[in-house]
């Protein structure tokens, strides 16, 4: 029996929103929980899914004309579902959240291959696009742009001629001391850039070099006005002796520049009127195309139990790594950690570097192995120098100038990395092998006076110790 059904094409995309949604269920209310806290680096992931819903009724992605009426399956969309599904199966049990955010508007492209054939995804894209900016992926970028602000003010600061000290995202003037903190990244200026542009494009139904040029200039608004307000902010503190209130008062100041710069290119953007063609109003969609659809809401929802009741946290292990001789006294640096740590201190035997061991138990079954860490691990009083090969970190201090190398080592069962994101990934092997033991051992080697090499040296031969 050949039974199809017809739908506008708005209807059509709302059905593989809703089918989308129920899909990836657990990881669609965690990101509905993110959007309700309203945290300054995700406030525009509500308004970003409500501006989607509208432009998928007021502007829905063009049906292609000429498609088969009779085709039943497609079958290529199908197996990269069930691919797709899988892994986000895995990526959600472990809780790697960036994995499994970025299934959501992936799932929804390869829903609407299953369901509506390959044209018919590439015409969703955009939209998928547009939502995909709602997903919890800009905190990974704050270091890269803090990087990058810091390099640019401080050139901009020292082409002027400003009597400043730049040591890394500080900038020591003569009453007072600046930082280039993740406040100062710029990431809200990216966000809203990238989603207006998003949302021109799709209005002017742009191709994908229209695409790349508009998010190029939206890119490029966005890092611009930043580093002006960086500027700006440091010869009004130079100026005033640190005693101007925009100093301590400077989020307004920011978005008023904001304001200026992206009204102009809003007001001058090209608009197109969309015309209406015959045989894009409508759609067909035979029935058996929503079997495979169903069948992985039901495989995933299924795998993903079993997962989760299956796992089980042992003990953590309380003895030191062999090599390590226990410390009563703190070392110089020790890490600012979340909850659910604990950590004892330590010296690598015969030598002058210090081990803070770190061992982490999850509050839950569905909480992750390896927690979120901040990429300033350490407090105020110290910054990050220099972040050189092999895992290595430079910190110096703010009071004495004392130069520490730092190397983080990451167990996650029975496997052992100095990479995080390694780490992260080495959640999947662990779980399914019954151990989800988590530990960090923050390796620190005080620098001499002149050079950190001998120092190098002393901190590689230590890791490679502990990692054997």
């Amino acid at each position: 029996m050949r039974l199809h059904w017809q739908m506008p094409a708005s209807w059509w995309y709302a059905l593989v929103t809703v089918l989308g949604v129920l899909l990836f269920l657990p990881t669609w209310t965690r990101l509905a929980s993110i959007w309700l806290a309203w945290e300054q680096v995700m406030a525009h992931g509500l308004p970003t899914a409500l501006i989607y819903l509208y432009l998928l009724f007021r502007h829905p992605p063009r049906l292609p004309a000429g498609e088969p009426a009779g085709r039943r399956f497609h079958p290529v969309g199908a197996a990269l579902l069930v691919i797709l599904t899988l892994a986000w199966s895995i990526f959600e049990s472990v809780r790697i959240d960036t994995l499994s955010y970025l299934c959501l508007p992936t799932g929804m492209v390869l829903i609407a291959w299953t369901l509506l054939g390959a044209r018919a995804a590439l015409a969703f894209l955009p939209h998928a696009l547009l939502l995909g900016l709602s997903i919890p992926i800009w905190s990974d970028l704050i270091p890269a742009l803090v990087a990058l602000a810091s390099v640019v003010v401080g050139h901009l600061v020292s082409s002027v001629g400003m009597t400043a000290l730049i040591e890394g995202n500080h900038i020591t003037l003569p009453y007072g001391r600046l930082v280039i903190a993740d406040g100062c990244s710029g990431i809200g200026y990216l966000a809203i850039s990238l989603l207006l542009g998003a949302v021109l494009s799709i209005l002017n139904d742009f191709r994908w070099k229209g695409w790349a040029v508009t998010l190029t200039l939206a890119t490029a608004i966005a890092l611009v006005v930043n580093w002006v307000r960086i500027v700006v902010l440091v010869a009004v503190a130079y100026t005033t002796d640190m005693d101007s209130p925009l100093v301590r008062d400077h989020e307004l100041f920011g978005w008023l520049l904001y304001g200026l710069a992206v009204v102009p290119a809003i007001y001058f953007s090209p608009v197109r009127k969309r015309i209406h063609r015959p045989g894009h109003a409508a759609g067909t969609v035979s029935l058996t195309s929503l079997i495979p659809v169903l069948v992985c809401l039901m495989a995933s929802q299924g795998a993903l139990h079993m997962a989760r009741s299956g796992a089980s946290d042992p003990a953590p292990d309380e003895a030191l790594p062999t090599g390590l001789e226990a410390m009563a006294a703190p070392p110089p640096m020790v890490p600012a950690l979340p909850p659910h740590f604990t950590s004892r201190y330590a010296r690598v035997s015969d030598s002058a570097v210090f081990a803070v061991v770190s061992r982490y138990r999850r509050p839950s079954p569905d909480a992750k192995i390896v927690p979120y860490l901040s990429n300033d691990l350490f407090d105020a009083r110290w910054y990050r120098e220099a972040e050189a090969t092999h895992g290595l970190t430079t910190w110096r201090s703010l009071s004495t100038g004392q130069r520490v190398l730092v190397k983080n080592l990451y167990t996650v069962g029975q496997y052992t990395s100095d990479n995080y994101r390694t780490a992260k990934l080495l959640q999947i092997p662990a779980i399914f092998q019954g151990d989800t033991r988590f530990r960090m051992v923050t390796l620190l080697a005080p620098c001499d006076y002149a050079s950190c090499r001998a120092a190098a040296d002393r901190l590689q031969a230590a890791a490679r110790a502990l990692g054997d």
